[in-house]
């Protein structure tokens, strides 16, 4: 139960509500549509890149504040050292109630490595929720305080 508690704490992230459908484009390449549809592959290739270790790209999702007030160094340090290895990423839903604004919950399967020898692995899910807002024509992950 305590990798559980960990996983959830290293992972999840704060949110609110979300948008309208208009139609705009994102930067995920080819996808248009609807603010959940935009929202939902951003989330989803964002959580991809991470699980690939491609921070530089997962990077990229963050809003422009974000990027701003925390360099990438910064944000590649706090995935380093983590024992969890995030395995798979699925949406269940995003919902947008603001024009601007959506929530996404996706789950996250992932895989922990306990300090004992001998355990093997233990691997688990969590839900998370993300905030995604629209800035500039574009949707930007709006991370909680982990950064993640």
């Amino acid at each position: 139960m305590r990798f559980r508690h960990i996983a959830i704490a290293a992972i999840a992230v704060v949110l609110t509500a979300c948008g309208a459908a208009t139609s705009t484009q994102t930067r995920t390449k080819g996808v248009e549509g609807t603010p959940v549809e935009i929202v939902s592959a951003n989330a989803l290739a964002r959580w991809n890149a991470i699980i690939d270790r491609d921070l530089n790209a997962a990077y990229e999702y963050l809003t422009p504040g974000t990027r701003a007030t925390t360099p990438f160094d910064a944000y590649r340090q706090r995935f380093l050292g983590v024992m969890i290895r995030w395995t798979k990423a699925r949406i269940e839903k995003v919902e947008c109630n603001d024009p601007d604004v959506c929530t996404a919950r996706l789950y996250i399967t992932y895989k922990v490595r306990p300090a004992q020898s001998g355990t093997g692995e233990i691997e688990g899910y969590s839900p998370v929720e993300e905030q995604w807002i629209r800035t500039g024509g574009q949707w930007y992950y709006l991370p909680d305080k982990t950064g993640r």
